[in-house]
């Protein structure tokens, strides 16, 4: 489909995911910092906002007000990403266990990240996502260096 190509062929990276859908939502009694469900997830962001991800198919959201933020946004899978997380934010990585999300700035950027089965999703604006791709491949080059000492 000419949308999809459209929408995810401006960031190459080999961790850029494609979910199917990303709604923001309002709405709906969640805890802080928490994810309900797996697919479609929902994504805590502020008291009575969320964001709804969905990946087998596009989630039909509900809540007072819903908008289609997918193309707005890069989403990366980051495995074995410790080192990573570490280097680029101030979070504890062993914090980001499932059912938890956290909003932080890593290397430099707000971001959403969270954990889904052995990977940690790093969502991020779209318009930030080559910088964010870029910043993670010198990342990924100089942890192998510091391997290899």
């Amino acid at each position: 489909m000419a949308e999809d190509w459209l929408r995810h062929a401006a960031i190459s990276h080999k961790a850029v995911m494609n979910p199917a859908s990303i709604h923001l939502v309002s709405g709906g009694d969640q805890a802080a910092n928490t994810v309900v469900g797996n697919d479609p997830a929902r994504l805590w962001l502020a008291p009575g906002r969320g964001l709804v991800v969905g990946f087998g198919q596009a989630a039909a959201p509900g809540g007072d007000f819903v908008s289609d933020v997918t193309d707005g946004q890069a989403v990366f899978a980051l495995t074995d990403a410790d080192d990573i997380i570490a280097m680029a934010t101030t979070l504890d990585p062993a914090l980001l266990v499932p059912g938890l999300c956290a909003q932080t700035i890593f290397a430099g950027v707000k971001v959403l990240l969270w954990r889904r089965g052995d990977a940690i999703l790093l969502h991020v604006d779209r318009p930030l996502g080559n910088y964010i791709a870029a910043w993670l491949a010198k990342a990924g080059t100089a942890l192998e260096g510091v391997a290899e000492k």
